[in-house]
């Protein structure tokens, strides 16, 4: 059994890392050290904030006092640094040690790197900006549609407007001529 868990200790996906209230490690799993491109042998670190960057190293202290004091699980999103220089957004689920060595003032850390995930999330967020945008701009050009089309329903009015004048006012004046003429022709009637 206890050579099972080893195993599966061993070879799980995701990082796997034992910590103390302090952070200070005492076991990573190979993918831990896989994910995190460390070899303690030419890297000795002992504090897992080593391995946290600059800006979330105070949240993350906060992160795990808060697992121990309330001996509650928790889970948080840490940008996590590498020997090399190199850093990744890292999802983290960390939960106090409940039995054996360590009881109570030791957290089990499994964290996993999640660089696609916020990669996606920044490729749906900029696809929306981007829809957002268009939606705009479409509204725009409706808008720029309706006033074409009133202000092309008003020219036609004006047309037809004018252009009945027009007709009216000629016929009014071929009447009156017509009623000259006729009263010229036969003032009788």
């Amino acid at each position: 059994s206890r050579n099972s868990y080893r195993e599966l200790y061993e070879t799980m996906p995701v990082g796997y890392v034992t910590l103390d209230r302090d952070e200070r490690m005492y076991d990573v799993n190979p993918m831990g050290m896989t994910l995190l491109k460390w070899n303690p042998r030419s890297h000795p670190v002992r504090s897992f904030s080593a391995f946290i960057s600059d800006r979330d190293v105070d949240r993350f202290t906060l992160f795990c006092r808060g697992i121990v004091a309330k001996q509650t699980p928790d889970t948080g999103e840490f940008e996590l640094k590498c020997p090399d220089g190199s850093s990744f957004p890292a999802a983290l689920q960390a939960a106090p040690v409940k039995t054996g060595e360590g009881k109570g003032d030791r957290l089990r850390v499994v964290f996993k790197d999640i660089s696609k995930r916020k990669e996606a999330e920044e490729t749906v967020r900029r696809q929306q900006n981007e829809l957002e945008a268009g939606r705009i701009a479409l509204q725009d050009l409706t808008a720029k549609l309706l006033t074409a089309q009133e202000e092309e329903c008003k020219r036609i009015a004006r047309e037809l407007h004018d252009d009945h004048c027009q007709r009216v006012t000629v016929l009014i004046l071929e009447a009156n001529l017509m009623l000259k003429e006729c009263r010229r022709q036969a003032p009788d009637l």
